[in-house]
Order: C-alpha cells, then sequence, then structure tokens
C-alpha cells in the first residue's frame, strides 16, 4: 500500500531497509528478561524479526546518542574514552568461554571517569522515555532495568572489567544519570546459568505465564506462538533434523550430516520438518 503522508512514508523507509535477520547467537542484553521461553524461541529463530519504522527511528537515536556521548566523554579532562576495540577495529565484543553461543558487545571502555579515576571500565549507554528515566534515577539500574544490569554484569564476567559506568539519557529533556555497577559474582553466574537453560534445552522453557492476557505476554514478538499455537516459520533452527551443540556453538543437519553455516541456516532447504517440540498442528 502506497502512503498517503509524508510521516508514513518515512516510516516504510526505514522497514524497507532494515536488517530483518536474526542475530546467531544468544545476547548479553536478552539475559536478564524475565521469560526463558521468549529467549528460547528467539534463539530458534521461530520468527522474523521486525519492528515498526517509528521503533527503528528510535533505535537510530540510540546508536546517534552513542557516538555523541563518547565524543563529550573524551573531551573531559584526563578521560579517554574508546568504542572501538583497537585489537579487532570493531566494537569490544565477547563470548562466554563454556557457552560460546552466548555473546554480546559493549558501547566502550573509559579511564579516567570521576567514579573510576584510576582504572578502566566498561560503558553502557541508554536512552529512555521521561517515564523510564524517572524510574532508574528513582531505583537504580538493578531495580528498574533488571536486564541492563545483568548485561553489565555479564560483560564483567567475560571482560574481566571492574565495574560499568551506565549513562542514561532521557530523551524528552536530555538529562543525564549515571551510575557506576560494579561486579556482583552472583549475578553473572545467575545470568550465565539462564542462558546454560536456553542454549542447551531441547524444548520450550516454561512460560511465564498461562494467561493470554499476562501483560508482559502481551508486549513479546512469539505471543500468537506461546499462547495460540501460530505457526512458526520455516528455516534450520526450527526443524526437526537440526541439532544444536552448544559447547561449539554449531548448528548440525542430521539429514544432510553436516554442520550448518548461519546462512545455511537461514535459507532451510526442502526438507524441513517443523520440529514437535516447537509447534505442533492441532
Amino acid at each position: 500500500m502506497t502512503p498517503t503522508t509524508t510521516d508514513q512514508a518515512l516510516y516504510r523507509l526505514m522497514e524497507g531497509s532494515a536488517d530483518r535477520s536474526s542475530r546467531g547467537h544468544l545476547g548479553a542484553s536478552t539475559i536478564g528478561d524475565s521469560c526463558a521461553r521468549k529467549l528460547w524461541y528467539g534463539f530458534r529463530w521461530v520468527h522474523e524479526p521486525f519492528h515498526e519504522g517509528r521503533i527503528l527511528r528510535l533505535f537510530r537515536r540510540g546508536q546517534v546518542e552513542e557516538t555523541f556521548l563518547v565524543a563529550d566523554l573524551n573531551e573531559l579532562p584526563g578521560v579517554t574514552v574508546r568504542s572501538i576495540d583497537p585489537a579487532t577495529g570493531d566494537q569490544y565484543r565477547w563470548s562466554d568461554p563454556e557457552l560460546p553461543g552466548f555473546a554480546g558487545s559493549c558501547d566502550g571502555v573509559g579511564f579516567g571517569l570521576p567514579e573510576a579515576p584510576n582504572q578502566w571500565i566498561g560503558l553502557e549507554f541508554k536512552t529512555h522515555s521521561a517515564k523510564n528515566f524517572a524510574q532508574v534515577k528513582k531505583h537504580g539500574v538493578e531495580k528498574a532495568f533488571f536486564k541492563h544490569f545483568m548485561q553489565c554484569q555479564t560483560y564483567m564476567f567475560w571482560s574481566s572489567l571492574p565495574a560499568f559506568l551506565y549513562v542514561g539519557v532521557n530523551k524528552n529533556t536530555d538529562e543525564l544519570y549515571t551510575e557506576l555497577i560494579e561486579f556482583c559474582p552472583d549475578s553473572a553466574h545467575e545470568a550465565r546459568t539462564m542462558a546454560r537453560e536456553v542454549l542447551e534445552s531441547t524444548k520450550p522453557p516454561p512460560k511465564i505465564s498461562k494467561r493470554p492476557d499476562w501483560w508482559e505476554c502481551k508486549f513479546c514478538s512469539h505471543y500468537k506462538l506461546c499462547h495460540y499455537n501460530e505457526k512458526p516459520i520455516s528455516n534450520c533452527r526450527t526443524c526437526s533434523h537440526a541439532i544444536y551443540n552448544e559447547r561449539d556453538h554449531e548448528w548440525l543437519c542430521t539429514d544432510q550430516n553436516k554442520l550448518l553455516t548461519i546462512l545455511d541456516q537461514r535459507i532451510g532447504c526442502e526438507k524441513h520438518e517443523l520440529n514437535p517440540a516447537i509447534w505442533i498442528a492441532e
């Protein structure tokens, strides 16, 4: 359908150029989610990722904010901030030593910051609505945004950085909130335990709620599959012939007896059979 207004045209432009491919790994940015089943479905690509144009614009705004924050922080006397790992020429990325399919990348590292003037620490930047900003300012990151807290804990375990500086930005007023998050071994263990559950399980973990009207369920992209048995999309990760080896982060096709590349997994083949652990026709 041809857009009839400029705002709709801009939204469609964003949607048309968006990358809809699923990430190959279980991301550290998701691990603090309250629903392990949601993470399991996401790792097995049951749906093609889709975000409306308005949401994509919000994502882009967050990326732009990161660029400005890095530049501004580097203007502070005695502060050095890096968003690119000099060893790789890319973002600072890590993966779990025991579960290589559990991975993530942070926004940067910094030295000389007021909260930790004599050591290198990690950096995580988040933009917030006015309502969410008020919550994190009032309650702190761990209580207000547990996913963000667990993301930082996971990065600290992988990188051995002693702390992370969380920088929140109010998108309405540009007010800043900063909080030093120190390493908590118990929290990192909790995150890795959930990741292991998601990656090792051959069937979906329990639902967070059996009620379709549960508020967290209504906003989940897997809502219709989880509560109303909507048919998943076809790819190798939803196929009964595919077996995941979590120790090496490899997918094996038992029908063709071969390891599957990430491209293989996305394309699938004509012998696809939906895994009954994911979906059974009613």
